[in-house]
């Protein structure tokens, strides 16, 4: 069985989860059951992506200090809310966040970690276009120091 199991998901750029993200904590929820009830939790945030145009454009000015905490206070509600029914299953989950390029990050945190097992969505987007996987989880399979439970989200 696994012991270190990292769940990764992408949570930036979205408002409402993927259905793959979804499909993905489930899977996760029933692997750390079968441990001593503990998960690591990882997403990963790309700054160009934090200071978006559009932000620019809504402000017509620079994005402020005051304004980029504002959006990781929103975003750690959005990690909050995406964790809840792992929390509620009695399972501790321990959050990890970093900035970066997330195929690089998500191997590099299964190494630092020592996991087992990592698991992700197939994709991260919720419309898929005949691909067998996203460029995130195909690059994470070359790279990952372990086993890579990648999630599909067909039947949800």
């Amino acid at each position: 069985m696994y012991n270190t199991i990292l769940l990764a998901v992408a949570l930036q750029n979205w408002t409402e989860f993927s259905t793959h993200a979804k499909a993905a904590r489930e899977a996760a929820i029933s692997l750390a059951k079968g441990t001593d009830q503990r998960l690591h939790f990882l997403t990963v945030y790309d700054y160009d992506r934090i200071v978006t145009p559009a932000m620019l454009e809504e402000q017509k000015q620079l994005i402020s200090k005051d304004d980029i905490e504002e959006y990781m206070a929103e975003e750690q509600q959005k990690m909050s809310r995406y964790l809840s029914p792992i929390e509620e299953a009695g399972i501790q989950v321990e959050r990890i966040v970093k900035f970066g390029n997330p195929r690089e990050e998500i191997a590099k945190t299964a190494r630092e970690i020592g996991a087992d097992l990592i698991v992700m969505g197939a994709h991260s987007k919720r419309d898929i276009s005949n691909t067998p996987l996203g460029g995130t989880a195909e690059s994470v399979t070359g790279k990952a120091p372990c086993q890579v439970l990648l999630v599909s989200a067909h039947r949800l």
